[in-house]
């Protein structure tokens, strides 16, 4: 294709550059949706929270909420709940006088297996092993 007038390539050029500045400002845009979620998030993790309130909350379709959120996290909003429930989780685990059953449920989990479970499949070791071994480690043992 050869381009004869100026103004046609001026033209052209004038779209592209519309394109990519609109391409950018949707990136951005969705980094501030994803970024508001995770707020979100972090502020709620103790209650139930779905994929559907959330996409509700902030009036956005579930299926693209949920294809933004693996874009811009690299993980999907379930396993994300999970990185922050378990990371609160963390920091109440040296408080022995709080059962394995009443942290989970401190952390937005509604059912104490499942926390397990999941707790399990992320950190390769159970609940219990977990705790027993940080406290041998605060005693000072190995």
């Amino acid at each position: 294709y050869q381009i004869d007038d100026a103004n046609t390539l001026k033209g052209l050029l004038l779209k592209l550059c519309e394109t990519v500045s609109k391409a950018m400002a949707n990136h951005k845009h969705s980094r501030s949706i994803v970024a508001s979620v995770q707020d979100y998030v972090e502020r709620n993790y103790n209650k139930p929270l779905s994929l559907n309130e959330i996409a509700d909350i902030f009036n956005i379709n579930m299926s693209y909420l949920s294809t933004l959120f693996k874009q811009e996290t690299g993980v999907n909003f379930i396993e994300y709940i999970h990185q922050i429930r378990l990371k609160h989780a963390y920091s109440l685990f040296p408080d022995t006088s709080l059962s394995l059953k009443e942290i989970a449920f401190a952390v937005g989990y509604q059912d104490a297996n499942h926390f397990s479970r999941v707790f399990s499949r992320i950190m390769g070791e159970t609940a219990t092993e977990y705790r027993e071994r940080l406290l041998r480690e605060q005693k000072g043992g190995r």
